[in-house]
């Protein structure tokens, strides 16, 4: 994990600096030469490049700190982290739990009653979401809750009321991934010998789906589930802007325009640092979902224990 942080942040500070352009040039142009030199000084743009990449990781390390923004003076990047993460965080993580448990129940309902109206129903809302931009998903939510009938604000943050619409625009991702996963591992499943035996036995159909069928496809679930997780920030860019709301995605985009280098890095480390913590989370739930994952591991400590005793 700290390997992969390190190479993505290194990556990240090179990739921004070479971007033409100078981040402050078009706010001191103005200002007298030595004032001009003294900002330059303070952010240590005054430095060579691999200079102020050491300088990063030394501010970093000894103080926690992934530096000021550019943009913002006086600003730390982690206020920015602190401050407007939690809004981005739980607008996408109601929109992936939503989105998630829809799309396992479509699935499951399309393959049980393939080529009827249930299977077309949930196809078609996966096709929407496979095929329909999320900013397309946001303005026609847009005119026809708010505009057309005035049901739901269009913009605005602070109450329940306000996360109905984003939330609703992001879901259609998630149900569109996992309806069409579901389904296709859900017709496999129900042809193996054993559901045919559960059902001989008189087992009913609800019972063999949730002892067989969804037991059976939990560890692919929990595997996609990581790179979900990992998206709530990235994928919630464009709601927010379309929505006005006050999160991280908003930020990263006016710090991409305005070449904010300390602000691109500083959440870019955020991004990265979610996706390998989801990554070893999913591995930790493998031990606890999948008995067979627990034995091989006791296994493996068997024989490396036999080897070192031998040796």
């Amino acid at each position: 994990m700290l390997l992969v942080l390190f190479i993505v942040v290194s990556i990240t500070f090179f990739m921004v600096h070479s971007i033409p352009g100078d981040p402050l040039s078009a706010s001191v142009e103005n200002l007298p030469e030595a004032t001009r030199a003294n900002y330059y000084a303070r952010y240590g743009l005054d430095k060579p490049l691999i200079v102020q990449y050491f300088m990063f990781w030394k501010l970093f390390i000894t103080e926690g700190s992934l530096g000021e923004s550019l943009k913002y003076p006086g600003r730390l990047v982690e206020e920015f982290i602190i401050n407007y993460a939690p809004v981005s965080f739980g607008l996408g993580i109601w929109g992936l739990v939503i989105g998630v448990l829809l799309g396992i129940f479509l699935g499951i309902l399309a393959a049980l009653y393939k080529n009827k109206l249930p299977d077309y129903i949930s196809t078609l809302i996966a096709l929407i979401g496979i095929c329909v931009p999320a900013f397309v998903l946001a303005a026609l939510t847009q005119y026809f809750f708010t505009v057309k009938h005035n049901w739901f604000p269009t913009a605005g943050w602070g109450e329940p009321i306000h996360y109905v619409l984003p939330v609703l625009c992001m879901c259609f991702s998630p149900i569109a991934t996992y309806c069409r996963y579901m389904k296709s591992t859900t017709l496999d499943i129900i042809d193996q010998d054993y559901i045919l035996t559960a059902e001989s036995k008189g087992l009913r159909r609800p019972a063999i789906i949730v002892k067989h069928v969804f037991r059976n496809t939990l560890m692919p679930i929990v595997t996609m589930l990581a790179p979900s997780v990992a998206g709530l920030f990235g994928g919630t860019f464009v709601i927010e802007s379309m929505f006005a709301i006050p999160g991280l995605g908003t930020y990263f985009i006016k710090a991409i325009n305005s070449r904010d280098y300390t602000m691109v890095i500083g959440m870019n480390f955020l991004f990265t640092a979610t996706y390998v913590f989801s990554l070893l989370v999913v591995d930790l739930l493998y031990l606890v979902i999948d008995p067979r994952v627990r034995l091989e591991v006791k296994q493996n400590r068997r024989s490396v224990s036999s080897n070192v005793s031998e040796q």
